[in-house]
Parts: structure tokens; sequence; C-alpha cells
């Protein structure tokens, strides 16, 4: 699996010792992606993880992201299988199939 860069990480206006703590968070496989993204959370001091999309009981939710406030500030998500530097809100206008609600 590929990860985002520290600089990528650096998107979300967290220093250099930071990004580099979330990327080791982020290949620390032998933590469920749940965990993973609560240490996330933890070293930014967000508001937890959330989830959107209906949930499938096999594969989980399609998105799993660190709740920053607003639906378009970027942040961390996991979504099909890999974990990006983005605001959720995007994901869920470019996959409207996977989000019925």
């Amino acid at each position: 699996m590929s990860y985002p860069s520290v600089k990528t990480i650096m998107k979300l206006e967290c220093d250099k010792e930071d990004a580099i703590k979330i990327r080791k968070a982020m290949m620390q496989e032998s933590l469920d992606v749940d965990d993973r993204l609560e240490k996330i959370n933890e070293i930014l001091h967000e508001c937890g993880v959330e989830s959107a999309g209906e949930c499938d009981c096999k594969d989980g939710p399609p998105l799993l992201y660190v709740n920053r406030g607003d639906t378009y500030n970027t942040t961390v998500c996991y979504f099909n299988g890999h974990f990006k530097i983005i605001d959720w809100g995007t994901i869920v206008e470019r996959n409207p199939s996977l989000f019925k609600n």
C-alpha cells in the first residue's frame, strides 16, 4: 500500500514532526484502520473519527475520516483501501452512488 508523503500530510497545517507521526500511524498495519485513524485524530487534536455512507457488514462503511469540524476542511480519509489527504465532501460528491443519504 502507498501512503501520502510527509509534504502532502503537512497540508493539514501541521508541522513536519506531526506529519511524520501521522504517516507512521498510517503505516502501522498491525492495527486496524479505525485504530490508526484514532491515533491520527489524537496527533491532530481533532473531533474524532467518523464514517460516511451505508455500512456493508463485510467491508464496513465506504469512507472513514478524521472529523475536522467542516465537510470541506482538508483531513485524513480512508477510502477505497487507501489513506488520502482531502476533504471528505469532495469524495462524497465524486462518488454519489456510494452515499445515498
